[in-house]
This record gives C-alpha cells, structure tokens and sequence, in this order.
C-alpha cells in the first residue's frame, strides 16, 4: 500500500504523510477534488502549504495528483484531525491567461491544433497534449480566459462522446482528448458487488427546442439563422414524445455561427431526454481481483442488473467517490447517468474565479453617416466612395437618400490686365477685273457719255460730219472754228474690262489695359427629373426604387460567406437624365466588435 505524499510547488518530494487518511471524488470532464486529514500534531502539518502537491494512492494504484487549496483555520485540540481540501493539477491552467484576443481554429486547424495552441500560453509549461481522437475544424476565439476554460471548451461543441484524461506520473504531465469505448468496461450486479442503487429521474431541465445566442447584443446578436435554415434553434427528435420544451442558451464567446450551431447540438443532445441518475454503492474488488472489469473508472460505460428488482441498464460513470481509502477501502460510491449534467457549471465556476465573464468584449451597435452634394449630369454622375472596416461585425442596414436639385452655378471674377496689341498676317494681295455692262446688264459697253468743249485754236484739219442728213465739208488751210458750249451723246460705245490691283497690307487692332468687376450671385440652371443607381457597378433594377431611400446592402460586393465585403472600399454612382444638382446621404448602422486599434 500506498501512502499520500506531498511536494513543493518544484515538486520535490517534501513528505510521506503515513499518518493521514485521504479520499477523492474523480469525475468525468470535471474538475476533480480529493481530501487529506493529518493528525493536528502531526509535524508534516508544516508540508501542507497552499499550492503545494499531493500525490495519492489507492493501494498500489497512483489515483491522481492534486494541489492543497485551502489551509486550515484553526485545528482541534491534542488528539483532533487537520484537514484539508484539494484539487486535481489540472486547475493549474486557471493560473494562466489567454490575455487580449486570440482567434485560432478553422480550415485545416483541427482541434489538436488548438489544444497544442493553448497548451503552449503556459507560463511554466506543465501540461503537454497526448491522444487526440477528434479532427474537427472549427474556429474559437478567446478573449482574457483562463487556459482550463479554453481547454475544457473544445469539448463543448462535440457531438460525438469524449473524455479528458490525465496522466500526472511523470512530468511535464499529459492531457489527452479521447473517445471513450462504446462498449460496457466494467458491471455492477446483484449479490457480488452491488450494496444498492437509487434510481433518480429529473424532467425539470427537459428541453427539446433550443434557441442558440452567441456573441453580440441586442439585433446584432449572433444566431444560426445563416448556417440552420433560417431558424434560430434546434429542435430534438424527442419532441415527438415529450412536446416542444423550448430554452434558450447564450455564450457570448462564441463568434461563429457554425461553432454556435454545433454547441446547440451537443447541449440538446443531453438535455433532449429527462436526466436519469443512479446511485450505486458497491464493493470495491478491483484491489483484490485486479480485473479491468471490476476497475470503475469516470467515463467507462457500466452495465448495472439486478434481476430480483427487474433492473438492467447501461450508462457512464460520471462520478466515483471513495471517501475513506485507507479506514474503509472497499467502500466505493458511484454516479451513474445517461449524460453529464454538471460540466457547464463547473466551467462557469472557474471563470467565476477568474473573473472572465466580465472581461469579454462584446461590442456595440454603432450609427454613422456620409454626405455628398454636388452638380451632375449624364457623363458626370455623383460619385459616393465609403470604407467598411474589418471590425465592423455586422451590418444592419446601409440607407441611401437622395434629391434632385436645380443646377447650381456661382459668380466668378476675372483679373486686371488684358491689355496688348494684335497684328493680322500679312498678305491680301490679289487682282479683280470686272467687265462694264450696259442698261441691260448684257455687257455690250452701250451707255451715254457728255463732254463739254471749249473754245480753242486748232491747226489746219478737215471735219467729217455723219449722220442722217449730214454733209462733208472740204479741207481747209490755216483757220479757226469757233464752236459755242455743247454736248454729244454717244451710244453704242464698247468699253474695255475693269482692273484693280490690290497689294499685300496688315490691320493692327490694340487693345488697352481694363479689368472686369465681380457680380456676385447664385445662378439656378436645370433640374433632372430622374436618376439611375449603380452600386458597385451593378445597376440597381428601377423596380426596386421606391421614392428617394433605398437600403443598398443587397447591391453591395459580398464575400465567399455572402457577406458584404469588409476592408474594402465601396462605390455609389447616381446618375442624372440631365443637368442638375444632387444631394445625398448614406446612413449606415452597424455593429462593431469593441477590439483591435490603438489608444489615440
């Protein structure tokens, strides 16, 4: 046999505590707890410091390593007992934090990825991972939790059964998640080991549709809409039977629809049937038999009958109990129930100790706008550009409202100045001839002409005088003629073409020095009567705009999830059948997670 001994928190070995009694409650994914009295004079009462070790024994069988957690107050008298509470050291990873915001998990980051992750914010690396059975990828996010709460959640959103064990018989000590057998391990029966059993049934927790709330507040709330149907709960197939028993679970932890989802089906599957319980005391013969059959453990499937009262059942033990090893060690105390019912308050215990409840953002709803007024037209439409943010959660609406307007024009003023002198090119030259055309206009040079004569002395000459009647005259020596004032008319006289010859010139303007005053004023044009809408160039079908508002979120890109895309810049364009002022707002309402940035 076996005695208790106690370590320092280097765990070197300190004491053998011959003189004490001890007994444990090991439970199934659960904190388990042990006790340790020690006679009040004992001096190895000096060993028994908080956070120091304890290794205990059950016969030759090491049942697990524990740390002291609470000293005792005062002690009896000569002759009384001391003692104390203990807790299995995998509380030791309350003592560490995953400080800040750390998103982990997903695509090809199966659970022993995380569990490796968790493991390794240790500040003294005590535990590593051994076994894990399971693969599955989901992301969790964990925000100033302590490591035991993040640990024991990656057991929260399995569907299928599972078990934490630990081995803490070397060092650094080994936590493995594994699948327990399906198969009974161990019986419980009628007149071999079974002192009695005590069958409890509770129906007050029955629920058979389970409403899913994750991260978030208010609208902004996470749901499973998106990965159920459209549904915000899960329903059990129990229903049929029992009704709809409807709750409501909330985990503001949990910021993944999928992760939310797969929770709901792991707490409904416990809680889809009345919780049934047994309690069995029995016969501890695994000390004398050494049989696997007779070795209980938390976990291992049970087969319990007793044909005098018509009992035969299988089901986990999820808690044993041997209060007293050493003064009763065949005494033996076992729960045994159709699902663990206390693994979700055990976790809320510790963070309660930690306070870490408190500690996790969750955001709020925010309400913010963008303004735009400018003139527009058909080749220039009124241009939007807004940034959604990576932090923005959700997006509850993104309302555009707009107004048409009458083109709007402002005064302007022109500067002094302006004065200068400017010169035409040269040339210009050419030459024009126009032929004379008479009466008619045939061209025939047949006009009318007068000259007047006066007297003069001509030399000797003759005169030829025609015409109707008329008569010739003789030549003539020297002599005069004196001819009084008088005029000829000439007809049928063809003149010669007209030229005019005009040589190469320049014109030379100036212009002097002037300035032009302001005329002040808003001057009002033309109003378009109707616009069309592109969101990030897909154009908005006119059925859907009704009035001047519009929520443009349908319109907006989206990512692979059909999420509007964040961190990234987004585009409106309105665009006018004609000239015309537009003014337009864009109001958006959001939901922001109360993390990441600086502290300006």
């Amino acid at each position: 046999m076996q005695y208790a001994r106690v370590y320092d928190q280097q765990l070197h070995l300190l004491a053998v505590l011959d003189n004490a009694d001890a007994g444990y409650s090991l439970k199934s994914n659960d904190l388990s707890t042990a006790s340790v009295t020690l006679p009040t004079p004992d001096p190895k009462n000096q060993y028994m410091a908080a956070h120091n070790f304890v290794r205990i024994y059950d016969g030759d069988e090491e049942v697990g390593l524990f740390r002291i957690i609470t000293e005792p107050g005062t002690s009896n008298a000569v002759g009384g007992w001391t003692e104390y509470t203990l807790e299995h050291v995998i509380a030791t990873l309350v003592d560490d934090i995953m400080f800040g915001y750390h998103e982990v998990g997903g695509a090809d980051y199966g659970t022993a990825s995380v569990a490796e992750y968790i493991l390794s914010q240790q500040v003294v690396q005590r535990w590593v991972l051994g076994r894990c059975d399971f693969t599955d990828e989901f992301s969790y996010k964990f925000e100033n939790t302590d490591l035991l709460t993040a640990l024991f959640s990656l057991g929260n959103v399995l569907t299928d059964e599972y078990l934490f064990e630990y081995d803490t018989t070397g060092y650094p000590w080994v936590v493995s998640l594994v699948r327990p057998d399906a198969d009974p391990g161990c019986e419980i029966r009628y007149r071999r080991n079974m002192q009695e059993v005590i069958r409890t049934m509770d129906a007050s927790a029955l629920v058979t549709r389970l409403y899913l709330l994750g991260y978030g507040e208010g609208v902004n709330q996470l749901t499973i809409r998106d990965v159920n149907g459209g549904l915000p709960y899960l329903e059990a197939a129990s229903a049929a039977t029992w009704g709809v028993k409807s709750s409501v679970y909330v985990d503001g932890t949990i910021e993944d629809a999928q992760l939310l989802k797969a929770r709901g089906e792991a707490m409904l599957s416990e809680l889809c049937m009345p919780y049934m319980a047994y309690s069995a005391s029995a016969i501890d013969l695994y000390r004398l038999t050494g049989q696997s059959w007779d070795n209980y453990k938390p976990g291992k499937l049970v087969h319990v009958r007793d044909d005098d009262k018509n009992i035969d059942f299988t089901a986990r033990i999820i808690t044993k109990t041997k209060p007293d090893i050493y003064g009763d060690p065949g005494g033996l105390e076992l729960e045994i129930a159709n699902r663990v019912r206390d693994l979700a308050d055990s976790i809320n215990r510790l963070a309660e100790r930690q306070g870490i409840r408190e500690l996790y953002s969750q955001g709020a709803t925010n309400l913010y706008s963008q303004q735009f007024a400018d003139n527009a037209d058909a080749t220039h439409p009124a241009v939007m550009r807004f940034y959604v943010p990576e932090g923005c959660v959700r997006i509850n609406s993104m309302l555009l409202s707009w107004a048409l307007q009458k083109f709007r024009a402002y005064s302007t003023a022109a500067s002094n100045g302006g004065g200068q002198a400017v010169t035409s090119g040269g040339g210009g030259s050419g030459t024009v001839t126009a032929d004379p055309v008479d009466e008619s206009g045939t061209g025939l040079g047949r006009t009318s002409y007068v000259f007047s004569l006066g007297t003069s002395s001509v030399s000797s000459h003759s005169h030829q005088i025609d015409g109707p009647g008329a008569t010739s005259t003789g030549s003539a020596g020297g002599h005069s003629h004196t001819v009084d004032d008088h005029y000829h008319t000439l007809s049928q006289i063809k003149l010669s073409s007209i030229t005019v010859t005009l040589p190469s010139h320049t014109h030379t303007v100036t212009c002097p020095n002037h300035s032009h005053g302001i005329t002040y004023g808003i001057y009002e044009g033309g109003q378009a009567t109707a616009i069309t809408l592109e969101v990030d160039g897909t154009e908005v079908p006119a059925s859907a705009i009704s009035g001047s508002e519009l929520d443009v979120c349908p319109w907006l890109t989206k990512d692979s999830a059909g999420k509007i895309t964040r961190g990234a810049w987004h585009e409106i364009r309105i665009i006018p059948d004609a000239m015309t002022r537009i003014e337009a707002n864009l109001f958006a309402q959001c939901f922001v997670q109360s993390r990441g940035g600086g502290d300006y």
